[in-house]
């Protein structure tokens, strides 16, 4: 097995600001990992257990088998959102130029649009915020 496929050992504080983002990395290169592996005399929690650390292990260690392990992780790391914040953070969001449209996007991640047509509220969203609070008459027109 190629030293760079291998994921590092998941060792984030779950309450800290950035653990959902850093668990979503670790998890999917952990997966890709697995799926790598020959498959011989291995079991998958096995080789999970080896690539968290001890204050997280304490949390799986009552676990049966990878899927239970792999729910605990999640219900650990992944928080649910708070609609009402995250589309009160869209519609607040203030122009930053170049990376205006790129967090707009972001934000517009957790607002749980909903339907078959969700793409189209959430870019109609994004549209209505950025031209909003774009400063330029001239830019404004062409949207």
């Amino acid at each position: 097995m190629d030293r760079a496929q291998r994921p590092s050992r998941l060792d984030v504080n779950p309450n800290s600001s950035n653990a959902e983002r850093e668990f979503k990395h670790w998890f999917a290169t952990f997966k890709y990992f697995l799926a790598a592996l020959p498959q011989e005399n291995f079991t998958k929690l096995s080789i999970l257990i080896n690539f968290i650390s001890p204050d997280i292990f304490e949390y799986v260690s009552d676990c049966g088998n990878y899927e239970e392990a792999c729910l605990k992780l999640e219900e650990l790391f992944i928080k649910p959102k708070n609609e009402i914040y995250a589309r009160h953070l869209l519609a607040m969001r203030r122009q930053q130029l170049d990376e205006y449209l790129r967090a707009l996007r972001v934000l517009s991640k957790d607002c749980n649009f909903r339907d078959v047509r969700a793409a189209i509220y959430t870019n109609e969203s994004i549209q209505d915020a950025f031209i909003a609070e774009i400063q330029s008459h001239t830019i404004c027109q062409l949207c």
